[in-house]
């Protein structure tokens, strides 16, 4: 699935049917949706191993049973926005589309931190999907592959 990483920032490397998360910034909520909607359908599964923020926090819910993390796989979770002239602005349907991927145990999680805010609140990835086994050596030295043309998915800016 060459379509994996979302932009150069991504480090995503794919082998077979499975997918190694090393960093993902997010993006785009709908590209998230769509690509984590087509790798589940596709019978991939992920492997958190890096910092999965953002956007790409929504594989939590959106590939049940099929994500898995390491002791260095991190979520990191914050309330959307959107750019303005000015800055950022809340971006409140945002933040509904993204917490709707994610499973009680998430919201659980971000209450008893003080809630959804603009910072970043990064969480042990273990905490809300199950530990790995250790990976294949073959997941763990695949090149990272090059996004396909179409859809992609931007930095991290607006959700």
């Amino acid at each position: 699935m060459a379509s994996v990483p979302a932009s150069a920032q991504d480090r995503v490397q794919c082998s077979g049917t499975t997918c190694m998360v090393q960093y993902s910034p997010g993006g785009l909520i709908p590209a998230f949706e769509q690509r984590f909607a087509r790798m589940y359908a596709q019978g991939f599964t992920v492997v958190i191993d890096g910092d999965c923020l953002s956007a790409c926090t929504m594989v939590i819910g959106q590939m049940p049973g099929r994500v898995c993390a390491t002791p260095r796989g991190r979520f990191g979770f914050h309330a959307a926005w959107q750019p303005t002239p000015f800055g950022k602005r809340p971006a409140p349907q945002g933040t509904a589309a993204m917490s709707r991927h994610w499973t009680p145990a998430v919201h659980v999680w971000l209450k008893a931190h003080g809630g959804l805010t603009p910072n970043i609140k990064l969480a042990p990835a273990t905490e809300f999907v199950p530990a790995c086994s250790t990976p294949s050596p073959a997941v763990i030295a695949a090149p990272s592959l090059t996004p396909a043309p179409a859809p992609v998915i931007g930095p991290a800016a607006p959700l």
